[in-house]
């Protein structure tokens, strides 16, 4: 089916989206392979974090080093308790509300319409799920 016109069909452009995903994908794997070994050259530890610069001829190569943190609300609002602590938690860390999806779609249109003032909603980007059959 040919709807644009210009030669392209459904299946011309599945067809180079899917060998598009398949060159970004070996892509992405050899520049993970090339960083990694950057890294490996930096001499620093898997638990640095922060910025370290190098050079390389014509090229100013920095690295950072990052630490993933997450935290469990639950058990920090309780250790907290207990130590006496609690008071700075509004300091020390961040609050964010999230929505609990599940529980929203089965609660009361009087609550929910009430609180979605709070809530701004904007569109995620589109998905499209491409597979060869």
């Amino acid at each position: 089916m040919n709807w644009r016109g210009d030669g392209e069909t459904l299946e011309s452009m599945a067809e180079e989206i899917e060998k598009i995903k398949a060159y970004m994908a070996e892509a992405k794997q050899r520049k993970d392979e090339l960083e990694q070994k950057i890294w490996d050259l930096s001499g620093l530890s898997s638990h640095f974090e922060g910025t370290h610069s190098m050079e390389a001829g014509r090229f100013a190569i920095k690295v950072k080093g990052k630490i993933n943190r997450r935290v469990d609300g639950d058990a920090l609002q309780k250790v907290a308790q207990e130590a006496g602590l609690f008071d700075y938690l509004s300091t020390l860390f961040r609050w964010k509300p999230d929505i609990n999806k599940r529980e929203w779609d089965k609660a009361s249109p009087e609550v929910t319409n009430v609180l979605a003032q709070a809530i701004v909603a904007t569109p995620g980007k589109p998905s499209i799920e491409i597979k060869e059959v």
